[in-house]
């Protein structure tokens, strides 16, 4: 059973989390009018590139391995709106976990579990001020940008 859950996480539950947390940031992107947004799943040789309107998304081999989401607009983003944007992703993610809390608290099995206890995870550490291999976290791009608005940059 116990490699069944792992298939599970790996094949399910972390892509499409991933996937879930960046067009929560590629919404709040379209929602102040971006003219590109970009999503990028998993890692590897360039996969799958599927367009539709203003959103290109790129599928890479590796899928069940990190996303990445961004967009761009003409007139560049303000910091406001950029904290909107880098935000919105563990925002959509903890609404993913109150939903899969209500579904688990009617149906408590361990898929739903794990689906909930990823979720959380997903949010939580990107709202923790980090960067890693030149990858920032969600926390990390709004902290740098709260730091520069109260130096005055």
């Amino acid at each position: 059973m116990e490699f069944v859950k792992l298939v599970y996480l790996l094949l399910l539950v972390a892509p499409v989390s991933i996937f879930i947390h960046e067009f929560g940031h590629a919404i709040a992107a379209w929602l102040i009018g971006a003219d590109r947004i970009y999503i990028s799943i998993g890692v590897g040789k360039k996969g799958k590139t599927v367009i539709v309107g203003k959103v290109h998304m790129i599928i890479y081999p590796l899928f069940f391995l990190g996303g990445v989401a961004t967009s761009e607009r003409q007139p560049c983003y303000t910091r406001l709106e950029i904290i909107f944007i880098s935000i919105f992703g563990p925002f959509v993610s903890g609404v993913v976990v109150i939903i899969c809390w209500f579904f688990y608290q009617m149906n408590a099995n361990s898929l739903i579990q794990l689906f909930l206890l990823f979720n959380a995870w997903l949010s939580i550490i990107n709202l923790i001020p980090f960067r890693y291999q030149g990858k920032r976290t969600d926390g990390y791009v709004v902290f740098n940008l709260l730091l520069k608005q109260i130096k005055g940059n």
